[in-house]
């Protein structure tokens, strides 16, 4: 069984105050396998769309906040492949708790294969003390068609944000499929 480090960087802006792309962002991948050798490569490039029903503003925005994303992206080792990804998030945060939930859906596309995985998610946490949240996510990845393995992960999350960055970090333990899947994701907002 393989192990897989993926990296997303791209750039985000805002066209509107409900309206975000992501311009050529990018995937690197690295995997490592018993049975071939070690090796980063640039794994896929596209671009993203996310769009926010409610306000940005979260005095106006109210407890629960919502937003759809898609994505398109090209394979690059296999030069007619292509992937789609839809995401629907729904946030809802009541004085120091905040509790979100993400339904996922990705499709891969080349001439000698297709795949369909479903990756539902969620997360709790509490604001422990100023810039903090402290608290627990699962996470999935759930195949429908293609050969790929199912897993699930839960763990401990912590997040600080400071300013216009931020950072978060989650120790995914296997449930199943997996052992373990940290994850640590940062922005900076200019």
């Amino acid at each position: 069984k393989a192990d897989e480090t993926l990296i997303w960087w791209g750039l985000t802006i805002g066209i509107t105050p409900h309206l975000e792309a992501a311009i050529v962002p990018i995937q690197l991948a690295r995997t490592a396998d018993v049975s071939i050798p070690p090796s980063t490569n640039l794994d896929r490039w596209g671009c993203e769309l996310r769009s926010r029903f409610n306000s940005p503003d979260p005095i106006e925005a109210g407890p629960i906040t919502a937003l759809v994303r898609v994505a398109a992206y090209r394979q690059i080792d296999v030069r007619s492949g292509a992937r789609g990804e839809a995401d629907l998030v729904v946030g809802f945060e009541q004085g120091r708790f905040l509790v979100n939930a993400d339904l996922g859906i990705v499709s891969e596309y080349s001439p000698a294969s297709t795949s369909l995985e479903v990756r539902p998610a969620g997360g709790i946490s509490v604001l422990a003390f100023e810039q903090v949240r402290l608290g627990a996510e699962v996470y999935s990845e759930l195949n429908v068609q293609g050969d790929s393995v199912s897993w699930l992960v839960v763990g401990p999350s912590a997040s600080w944000t400071h300013g216009r960055f931020w950072i978060s970090a989650v120790l995914g333990e296997g449930v199943f499929g997996i052992h373990t899947a940290p994850r640590v994701k940062f922005g900076v907002q200019f």
